[in-house]
């Protein structure tokens, strides 16, 4: 890509020079390796929270954003991820009916050890859910949904968002949660994964079942599903088992092509789950202006 007949490279040098994100003072009582660009990755996320209605289901995720040197505030390390090396950010999207175009309509910057603290050790931007004392990743899911609380919509996610506290957290806000169940180390908390493997073992590819428990008058869900080789399950306080006449999918099982219909919750989570990729596809394809800028500054 050359952009010398529309500005030359020292215009373009003085303009990105010149450039900022933040018109407000660094503060004095503490160090925010942020401060750059926390007021505009707030504005945007104001400005999609009044501006935009997201779809019935969404999709959380994580995106990287590339840095070509490790001294960047917040950097991280993703080795699955396209761009490993940079800064992470929860992110989350949505789609059309199709599951095409999805817009990803807000976000959230992974700071890590770099997140400022005041003089007293408390954190120096707390958010509402914090302040009213949910652990890390209920209250991570509770931000990131914020816009959409009260709604009855619903949000699937990956593995990493996985725990019983978050999905009824987000019942109780009026959003329907459903996240990819994997074990780990261990199953996730309420979660009898052993089991559920051992009793979905002679099953038929395709059929699903349901493990319906009540923890503290919610009822929380564990849908199986009978893979080719493994049980995929999704934990969420929603979903019916009927079959998506739409989404078949198919299988090779001791040679044999096989074909099944997702159910709902499979469906759902199949269709939505690459969509904050498919926004960050868009965003660094053909083009990444981090890789061809040669990123050194926000």
């Amino acid at each position: 890509f050359r952009l010398n007949a529309f500005m030359t490279r020292n215009r373009f040098m003085d303009i990105t020079g010149a450039l900022r994100y933040t018109d407000k003072a660094e503060p004095l009582l503490f160090v925010d390796k942020f401060h750059e660009v926390r007021q505009v990755i707030n504005v945007f996320n104001y400005h999609y929270e009044r501006e935009y209605s997201p779809t019935w289901i969404s999709c959380l995720d994580e995106s990287m954003n590339s840095w070509l040197n490790q001294f960047c505030p917040g950097f991280m390390v993703c080795p699955r991820k396209p761009w490993p090396f940079g800064n992470k950010y929860h992110s989350i999207a949505d789609g059309d009916e199709q599951g095409h175009n999805p817009i990803m309509w807000r976000i959230r910057l992974v700071e890590g050890k770099d997140r400022p603290k005041l003089p007293n050790g408390r954190w120096a931007y707390p958010t509402q859910w914090e302040n009213e004392g949910y652990t890390k990743t209920v209250e991570l899911l509770l931000d990131m949904t914020a816009p959409i609380h009260r709604t009855g919509k619903v949000v699937t996610g990956a593995s990493s968002f996985c725990m019983v506290e978050g999905v009824m957290a987000l019942h109780e806000k009026g959003v329907y949660g459903q996240f990819l169940i994997k074990k780990r180390r261990y199953w996730p908390k309420h979660v009898p994964g052993d089991l559920l493997d051992q009793h979905m073992a002679g099953k038929s590819l395709g059929e699903t079942k349901t493990y319906v428990q009540e923890i503290n008058g919610t009822r929380v869900l564990v849908h199986c599903c009978k893979d080719a080789d493994w049980v995929t399950k999704i934990m969420s306080t929603h979903g019916v088992l009927d079959e998506i006449q739409d989404h078949p999918t198919w299988r090779q099982v001791n040679g044999q092509w096989k074909t099944f219909k997702y159910a709902e919750p499979f469906s759902r989570h199949n269709r939505g789950k690459h969509w904050v990729d498919d926004v960050n596809k868009r965003r660094q394809a053909p083009i990444s202006l981090e890789s061809a800028w040669k990123t050194k500054w926000w």
